[in-house]
């Protein structure tokens, strides 16, 4: 979804703001909201560092023979 969005021309701070990677966290309490808030931003630049080097299958060759093999 962060590659799409990026490949249509989302800005990055709009990608963090939709909360795509946890999804919504409204319905938590706190301190568990405010901590999964926080984390947002940081779980899109790990989760961008990411595809920028290739994307996960590339980190994790043995992926794809895993998903060959279901």
């Amino acid at each position: 979804m962060i590659k799409n969005k990026l490949e249509k021309g989302y800005a990055e701070s709009k990608i963090v703001e939709e909360r795509i990677i946890f999804g919504n966290k409204t319905d938590f309490d706190e301190p568990m909201r405010s901590y999964w808030y926080n984390g947002y931003e940081t779980a899109f630049n790990n989760h961008f560092k990411l595809i920028e080097n290739g994307g996960i299958l590339n980190r994790f060759p043995a992926v794809c023979d895993i998903l060959q093999n279901i």
